[in-house]
């Protein structure tokens, strides 16, 4: 249902332009959040134990990039998902509107999202144009992307030390490098989980329903408990698959949400700081963010954080992080919506 070149030139159009920076400072960025990356490695090996999966993560390639590289590299990740899938049959008018309004949806993300781990491909130096400069990467299955220009604007905003934050920020995005180094089918999964998606909001005289549209999104502008753009307007067998992906999410954003914290003190010293000051900065936005955010989907995202953080630490104290790393071992394992919810019944059903 999408033109993901249309997707692409508006998402473009309209993503704004990032922070003032000197040529000197934004090498500094760049060697920074590289370093940082490679220093987080082994901090993630040791809060959680997977030290195999950890050293196999460490050969992924690192692009610290700008806004448009990061538009552009979503959008070839969509391609890799989703290009497969059979053309549905929709009026032009309707698919140029839903590209527009991915379009939009992204150029939110571009100038928001401070990392993210890309599973389904990997890209040679010429693929994706950096936050200049960073060096030649051998192309290999899953790429680590850090939007620079995002950890420099938002570093600023809360007056955090760089050199702490962004070993924060490296702490999560490598966290879920090793999530997909210690499941090597996980990656394969989340694609057939969006694949089956993409089909089930494509069929005929369901996704194409306008009034549950709207009625998604005026719930979403109002703000109602529950209520999600990137679910309502699904129909009801899309809606099954969603939380499949959803309950995956959660414990991949959960785990890294507290992996990142897990280091302490002795390794970041301004870690509580950041924490307090980023969760002030979320709740201090203003109404129009806020709906921003709603409507882009970002406030879901923001519910993965928090229910799967609190699934992973639920679990934590009653299997350690042995227990929780069963999760990685395959698709069996993964836990639904509802025990995202109830740690203590994955533990049981998973660990005995």
């Amino acid at each position: 249902m999408i033109d993901r070149r249309i997707t692409q030139r508006v998402a473009l159009i309209a993503t704004r332009p990032g922070p003032a920076i000197s040529p000197d400072e934004a090498a500094k960025t760049v060697a920074d959040l590289r370093a940082a990356s490679r220093r987080a490695v082994g901090l993630v090996a040791d809060v959680t134990g997977l030290t195999e999966a950890a050293e196999r993560a460490a050969a992924a390639p690192v692009f610290v990039i700008d806004r448009p590289a990061f538009i552009r590299a979503n959008v070839q990740m969509l391609d890799e998902m989703m290009g497969d899938i059979p053309e549905v049959a929709i009026l032009p008018g309707e698919r140029r509107s839903t590209s527009t309004g991915a379009g939009l949806a992204l150029a939110v993300m571009a100038s928001r999202v401070l990392g993210q781990f890309d599973p389904f491909i990997g890209l040679s130096d010429d693929d994706v144009p950096s936050f200049p400069p960073h060096p030649t990467a051998t192309p290999s299955r899953g790429r680590l992307l850090l939007v620079a220009p995002n950890v420099v604007d938002i570093e600023r905003g809360m007056n955090v030390k760089p050199s702490d934050f962004r070993l924060w920020v490296g702490l999560h995005e490598m966290t879920h490098a090793v999530q997909f180094a210690a499941a090597p089918w996980l990656g394969d999964h989340l694609s057939d989980l969006c694949r089956q998606l993409a089909i089930e909001e494509s069929a005929p005289g369901e996704a194409q329903d306008m009034v549950r549209l709207v009625r998604a999104v005026v719930r979403t502008i109002r703000g109602e408990s529950g209520a999600n753009l990137a679910t309502e307007a699904m129909p009801d067998s899309a809606r099954a698959v969603m939380e499949q992906v959803t309950a995956v999410m959660s414990l991949l954003e959960g785990h890294a949400d507290v992996v990142m914290d897990a280091v302490g003190p002795q390794v970041i010293p301004t870690l509580a700081t950041i924490r307090a000051r980023f969760e002030a900065r979320r709740r201090g936005r203003s109404s129009l963010d806020r709906l921003i955010r709603r409507l882009a989907g970002l406030d879901a995202k923001r519910d993965q954080y928090v229910g799967g953080a609190a699934f992973v630490r639920g679990v934590l104290e009653v299997v350690g992080h042995e227990g929780l790393a069963q999760a990685f071992v395959s698709k069996e394992n993964l836990p639904t919506v509802a025990e995202i919810a109830d740690p203590l019944a994955w533990a049981t059903r998973v660990i005995g």
